[in-house]
């Protein structure tokens, strides 16, 4: 009986110093070209004043109090990439949609690299550059993201919307890739043209 208290006291005393609650969270991505789940290697959490900032693949975040947090990372399938993530006492999990289309920039050193050349483009589920019309999903399933590609370079237009399906932005391309111009859009508007 002696020791069944001692254990229970143990046990209070741990908890009331948060030893047993402490807060924690770990990030996953799904990438939908090939369905693994992989940890979120770089991130942003904000609430309030607090930022927690990853540096390690993978890692655990061990977090000040529960509530809503911002995760912020440029992998994530959600509009701005950020997403809302409410968080418990206790180790937290949470998998989130990746890009399938994102930039990328390419330095000699880098194994992706050719003949130690930089390169500057789009990619598709990491690895391949964007060919021909791409089209990549926010996670509700709207369209986020939509261009024609020639060797992971744009061609012609390349749209930008919002988890609504709201076209934002669009940027014009020559047919060497050139920019050309830019416009925003509001509420099916431009609201700004940018050469």
């Amino acid at each position: 009986m002696k020791k069944l208290i001692s254990i229970s006291l143990i046990l209070v005393t741990l908890s009331t110093f948060g030893i047993c609650q402490s807060i924690r969270l770990k990030c996953y991505l799904i990438n939908k070209c090939d369905n693994k789940v992989r940890p979120l290697k770089y991130y942003h959490l904000y609430k309030g004043t607090f930022l927690y900032s990853s540096m390690i693949n993978g890692e655990e975040a061990i977090l000040p109090d529960t509530g809503a947090y911002t995760l912020k990372s440029d992998s994530l399938a959600t509009d701005g990439d950020s997403t809302i993530i409410n968080i418990k006492p206790g180790l937290n999990a949470d998998t989130i949609l990746q890009k399938n289309i994102y930039q990328v920039y390419i330095m000699p050193e880098d194994h992706y690299a050719k003949n130690g050349h930089i390169w500057y483009g789009w990619v598709y589920c990491g690895i391949k550059k964007c060919e021909g019309y791409q089209v990549d999903y926010y996670m509700n399933g709207q369209k986020m993201l939509a261009g024609n590609f020639k060797k992971g370079q744009v061609i012609g237009t390349l749209k930008y919307f919002n988890d609504r399906g709201d076209l934002t932005f669009v940027e014009y391309y020559d047919k060497r890739s050139k920019f050309i111009r830019s416009e925003t859009y509001k509420k099916g508007v431009i609201i700004m043209t940018a050469p």
